[in-house]
């Protein structure tokens, strides 16, 4: 077995803490999961922040405290680095508890004196994303916008937004909210209040942390009872679980219901079904705003696919990569497979690992989308873990060819290997990148 540095134990035992945002519950399953041991590659980078600084020092002066005097000793306990991890973590909880909350009281001080600055939430299980880029660059033709950076969507990160970027020349706040467990929501919403509220959709994305598609649907819909009671809330009426449920949720807000089955006048660079529904939502809310529709049509144009969300990237040999890897639901795969579907004419290679935190769904998801590659791939590559037999079983029953499923042990290893399974004009789908905190 290769020798690894014990000072890469601690390392790596903070790098799973961090992927686990500091949830002692989820880091301590990790470390069972993946037995702490170091990987040789890791897809991403330990963000050092202030916070995992603190708590890398501690955790080392723990070691050596305890190790003062035996050296061996002192190596033998950075293969258990993640305990000294563990137990400063939840030492320092209450002191970084209060910091964050003293944060978000500034951040709140702060709206408090722009009454006149609008806040549109989003919220939902998948497409926030993209919805909160296109409706920010459509309202931007007209208003001075802010919106939540990258996958910035917790109640802290839109404080420190907000300390750092809104003031008074700020006309419009766009707040991707993003959802865990019940209350989540609810806590940013305390924080933004919006007047205008999406929800772009329901799925089992994050079912292994919400328990039930019942805890789901209560979570999302926080924000229609926590939002301004007179403001606006636009929902996705294609999604039958926000169909079948935002009735009963509404308080006292108008409702508009937008749907991808109609073609919009406006067109942007999105690919897929599910574009036409984002426009139609984008254009509902311009026109609430008071945006013209030169206006309104002039900002859908400068809409593009964000990176890794069904990026079209043009490669070498007339190969056409559509970078989907960070697409991590079911609906999302839906669509990669449809826009994968309207390439004729050409051979369609499908490469995943698969979709993490789908809980007791996880066989029935992934068959599922077995069954729907099935009649659109050529060649579908799976990399090998604990969800991927359910897709090759979904392929297999629905008449795929066993020699046309490709299976490597790593992300690395089928990248390695392109030249071998692709060939001149092929369309090659990347759908999902595993965290190194799944297995």
């Amino acid at each position: 077995m290769e020798k690894i540095n014990p000072f890469a134990y601690l390392y790596y035992h903070l790098y799973l803490l961090q992927l686990e945002e500091y949830d002692c519950v989820r880091f301590l399953k990790t470390i069972i999961a993946t037995k702490g041991i170091p990987k040789v590659h890791l897809r991403k980078k330990l963000i050092f922040t202030p916070k995992l600084i603190i708590i890398g020092i501690l955790s080392l002066a723990s070691i050596i405290g305890l190790s003062i005097s035996v050296s061996y000793f002192f190596l033998i306990l950075f293969y258990f680095s993640f305990i000294p991890v563990l137990i400063v973590v939840i030492v320092l909880s209450p002191l970084d508890s209060a910091l964050k909350q003293m944060k978000i009281r500034r951040a709140k001080g702060v709206l408090v004196g722009l009454p006149k600055l609008k806040i549109i939430g989003v919220v939902g299980s998948y497409g926030k994303t993209t919805m909160k880029e296109a409706v920010s660059t459509i309202l931007s033709q007209k208003y001075r916008v802010v919106k939540t950076p990258e996958n910035s969507n917790t109640a802290l990160g839109i404080s420190e937004l907000i300390l750092n970027t809104v003031n008074d020349k700020t006309e419009i706040l766009v707040v991707e909210m993003g959802e865990y467990q019940r209350g989540d929501i609810k806590q940013i919403c305390s924080l933004v209040k919006p007047q205008i509220g999406i929800i772009t959709g329901i799925n089992e994305a994050h079912l292994e942390r919400m328990g039930s598609i019942e805890n789901t649907i209560a979570a999302i819909f926080e924000i229609a009872h926590n939002m301004n009671p007179d403001g606006t809330l636009v929902i996705n009426d294609d999604c039958v679980l926000i169909h079948d449920n935002y009735k009963k949720n509404i308080v006292h807000q108008q409702v508009i219901l937008y749907s991808s089955a109609q073609d919009q006048e406006i067109k942007s660079g999105l690919l897929g079904k599910y574009a036409q529904g984002v426009l139609q939502a984008a254009d509902a809310i311009g026109r609430q705003l008071g945006l013209t529709y030169e206006q309104i049509a002039a900002g859908a144009l400068q809409i593009k696919p964000l990176p890794h969300r069904l990026e079209p990237i043009e490669g070498a040999r007339g190969v056409l990569v559509i970078d989907d890897s960070y697409n991590g639901n079911s609906d999302g795969v839906r669509e990669a497979i449809y826009v994968l579907s309207t390439y004729t004419g050409r051979r369609k290679v499908y490469i995943t690992p698969g979709l993490v935190e789908s809980g007791t769904l996880t066989a029935e998801v992934h068959r599922k989308i077995g069954k729907e590659l099935s009649s659109v791939a050529t060649i579908v590559v799976l990399i090998k873990n604990s969800v991927t037999p359910f897709i090759a079983e979904g392929l297999l029953a629905n008449g795929f060819m066993k020699e046309n499923i490709k299976w490597y042990t790593s992300t690395e290893a089928a990248h390695a290997d392109m030249e071998n399974i692709v060939q001149p004009n092929d369309v090659v789908l990347f759908q999902n990148d595993w965290p190194d905190n799944y297995v």
